[in-house]
């Protein structure tokens, strides 16, 4: 693999020294990237856990960053089965936490998480019932915050709340998120 990355600097030609099957060692061939070849890769924040892959890419390539955008989600999915806007505002709530716990550039879960290839429906992300959310939230989102509070060392509540476990009961897991994201049911 070091070659290969060697070969990632402009200009250089780097010698391997690997065999096809069936040849004698040592075969030597220089590997050169052509000068009009573009090399256009993404990245989540939540993948920057491959940190020694990250620092050999990080000196070779520009990074821009590209954050989650709301505005994103809000067009592709459909939730008004359940309430107008709870996956937007879900999406926002987890990455306003994981923001404050971790910083701007910590590791913010994008929209894409949020749009599960069997909910489509003509040309939307449908969102029907209080049970999908919750099975998404025990089974994708909360497992996602966990590992990265884990390594962290950080508690799951400082970023779910109310929301930091697994919930068994849809009505309960509803009563939850909506104190969480719009203040209902609170007692003040």
């Amino acid at each position: 693999m070091g070659e290969c990355f060697n070969a990632l600097d402009r200009g250089n030609k780097v010698e391997c020294l690997y065999s096809k099957e069936g040849e004698e060692l040592p075969v030597s061939k220089d590997l050169e990237l052509p000068s009009n070849l573009y090399i256009i890769g993404t990245m989540n924040t939540v993948d920057l856990s491959l940190t020694k892959i990250d620092a050999a890419l990080r000196r070779r390539f520009a990074f821009v960053p590209k954050y989650p955008e709301l505005a994103v989600l809000e067009s592709l999915t459909n939730d008004s089965s359940i309430r107008e806007g709870i996956i937007t505002q879900y999406m926002s709530y987890i990455n306003s936490q994981i923001a404050k716990v971790f910083g701007p550039d910590g590791p913010l879960i994008g929209h894409a998480i949020f749009l599960p290839s069997g909910f489509r429906e003509e040309g939307k992300y449908v969102w029907e019932t209080e049970q999908q959310l919750r099975l998404f939230h025990n089974y994708t989102i909360y497992p996602l915050v966990q590992a990265e509070c884990e390594s962290a060392n950080v508690n799951i509540v400082e970023i779910l709340g109310n929301l930091g476990k697994i919930y068994a009961d849809d009505h309960e897991f509803y009563a939850a998120i909506s104190s969480t994201l719009y203040g209902e049911g609170d007692e003040q």
